[in-house]
């Protein structure tokens, strides 16, 4: 089966939105931080250019390349029910950051989102929960700012 026409445009518009980031949003929209020591823009322009490579290469696998497309098995779980309980729990997480500090509410949120999303072994849990606080260390410690 061939990857057809709309993935090619997806590709081209995401090239497009990545050129536009590139030469327009990034430089005219991001302003620098002299006390920073790494370019407030660096991470933009990573993306922005990661959004041009992957389009051209969706896009290009669209008018050479085939690829055999497996059926999606319908899936018996409400998704719309999932996602609004993700939202709940993403307000209710910055609700909580309100009088709560980030160690507490993110590991509690980020375990609660494995179980919506159908994690149940420990060795999974046990990992999503520490995450958290190795990026708070991370950036308390390696980029010397403060989270709430």
């Amino acid at each position: 089966m061939r990857i057809g026409y709309r993935n090619f445009v997806g590709g081209v518009l995401f090239a497009a939105l990545g050129l536009l980031m590139l030469l327009w949003a990034i430089p005219y929209h991001v302003e620098p931080d002299p006390d920073l020591r790494l370019p407030v823009a660096t991470m933009p322009k990573v993306v922005a250019v990661l959004f041009m490579l992957l389009g051209g290469l969706l896009a290009f696998k669209a008018v050479v390349g085939t690829v055999s497309v497996k059926p999606e098995k319908p899936s018996s779980e409400p998704n719309a029910a999932r996602m609004l309980g993700v939202f709940g729990l993403i307000a209710a997480a910055t609700m909580a950051m309100i009088w709560l500090p980030y160690l507490v509410v993110m590991p509690v949120l980020a375990v609660a989102l494995a179980l919506v999303f159908g994690s149940r072994r420990l060795t999974r849990i046990v990992p999503v929960a520490f995450a958290p606080v190795l990026i708070f260390l991370f950036v308390r410690y390696g980029f010397e700012r403060f989270l709430p």
